[in-house]
């Protein structure tokens, strides 16, 4: 028996459109919602605050700032550069350290709230590392 290419064609077609119907009901499921956040870090504002950290130009050229956030390493930071961590909604303590030493470190406790930014700039006193509320730290 011979097939003429019109059968061809809309045999092809109909194959087609079952693929395509398939693929448009497989995606048109609602999209899953990010996770919630847990623990210590948030995923942005929607879930938690913003905690920025603008380094001092009088600490120095080569003066790194290590961060501590709940008694977990959480990242440095040198002249020029800002740190930023999206934080859980509750109380975190914060540790501010030069170059990782002890002798000098800040400790305080942040109440971070939803949507809330906090920020602030690191400098040197006296043998003391200091976190220094600012308006805004860009």
């Amino acid at each position: 028996m011979k097939r003429s290419n019109s059968s061809v064609a809309i045999l092809a077609l109909a194959v087609c459109a079952v693929f395509f119907a398939a693929a448009n009901q497989s995606g048109a499921r609602q999209p899953k919602a990010p996770p919630a956040a847990q623990g210590t870090y948030a995923n942005g504002l929607a879930d938690g605050g913003a905690l920025r950290i603008k380094h001092s130009p009088a600490l120095g050229q080569n003066v790194a700032v290590v961060m501590t956030i709940d008694g977990e390493l959480a990242g440095a930071f040198t002249k020029g550069h800002v740190y930023q961590r999206f934080l859980t909604p509750g109380r975190h303590r914060i540790t501010a350290s030069r170059n990782g030493r002890n002798i000098d470190t800040w400790f305080g406790d942040l109440d971070i709230q939803r949507g809330q930014t906090y920020s602030f700039v690191v400098k040197y006193n006296v043998n003391q590392m200091l976190l220094v509320p600012t308006a805004e730290v860009h």
